[in-house]
């Protein structure tokens, strides 16, 4: 009996023993988690900063940006001021110098009539082109250089249409569009001038407008949808 008392003692005080163990490492397990979850954000602070370089790195790249946007902008409202500012200033030069000192189309038709040919002048949209004409039939007759101009109705811009005979006796057919941008008038800066060679033999036609067509007598009506005249020419 004495045998069996001792052996329950020591197997109850070895059980006892065990369970104190498995629960102080349990007890050491969860105190172990604990100080690893509030060591958490401490980490990623430190990893932020040495990410930031103390937060100045950071701060600097987000003036840079700013920076740059308000340059951006600063930009933009420059480019459309010059916008503004070079379109107001083509339309006050246009409507107040193309009167005084004449067109592309002028310019270019005269320079090849030369000093001393005969200029017909130009016919006004609805206007008579019967002076004008004869003038060009009786300049061509007496072999000398001429020029004349038959304004034609656009659509947003000023076109005409002209012939010219240069002192060397070349004729030459003459297209002018004001404004290829179809912004209206004539633009000091865009306005075109196209300069065609008439077909040899040159022959001048009249065609049903009146108008002189070195190219042929039936009227030429638009080339397109995109041609900057509304009526043939």
């Amino acid at each position: 009996m004495r045998i069996i008392a001792c052996t329950l003692r020591s197997t109850s005080s070895s059980v006892v023993a065990h369970e104190e163990t498995e629960i102080r490492i349990a007890f050491d397990y969860a105190a172990a988690a604990t100080l690893e979850t509030a060591d958490t954000p401490n980490q990623q602070e430190q990893s932020s900063r040495k990410t930031c370089k103390s937060g100045i790195f950071c701060r600097s790249k987000a003036g840079s940006r700013h920076r740059m946007r308000k340059k951006l902008l600063v930009l933009l409202g420059v480019a459309l001021l010059l916008f503004l500012f070079l379109g107001a200033v083509n339309n006050l030069l246009s409507s107040w110098l193309v009167p005084m000192i004449g067109d592309r189309m002028d310019w270019r038709s005269r320079w090849f009539m030369g000093r001393h040919g005969i200029d017909c002048g130009e016919v006004k949209v609805h206007g008579d082109p019967t002076t004008a004409t004869n003038c060009v039939l009786r300049a061509d007759a007496q072999g000398r250089p001429f020029r004349v101009r038959y304004d034609i109705m656009g659509y947003d811009s000023a076109v005409a249409g002209g012939i010219v005979r240069t002192p060397r006796g070349e004729f030459y057919g003459l297209s002018f569009d004001g404004d290829p941008a179809e912004q209206g008038g004539t633009s000091r800066f865009r306005q075109h001038v196209t300069t065609t060679p008439c077909p040899r033999p040159v022959h001048l036609w009249v065609n049903p407008k009146g108008r002189i067509n070195c190219f042929q007598q039936q009227l030429s009506p638009p080339a397109g949808i995109t041609a900057p005249n509304f009526e043939p020419y």
